[in-house]
């Protein structure tokens, strides 16, 4: 059995899973480039991912959730 101490949030006993969330370290790299045309082509690449991936989060809630509910992704 794995024995877990932490801050307690709830006042009672408890019982089931529980998830154990870990804090990463991250360290922040510069790096140079000389290729400044190509980093916007990047970013701009990387944005349009990102909406069309919003996009479909959007689409499934909507599907599942209503249309109340899923605006929130749309205000993304």
């Amino acid at each position: 059995m794995t024995k877990f101490t932490g801050k307690g949030v709830y006042g009672a006993v408890a019982m089931g899973k529980i998830s154990v969330f870990k804090k990463q370290d991250t360290a922040i790299k510069r790096i140079h480039t000389e290729d400044s045309e190509g980093e916007k082509k990047r970013v701009a690449k990387a944005k349009q991912a990102a909406t069309e991936q919003l996009q479909s989060i959007y689409d499934k809630a909507l599907r599942e959730v209503g249309e109340t509910n899923a605006q929130i992704f749309e205000i993304h």
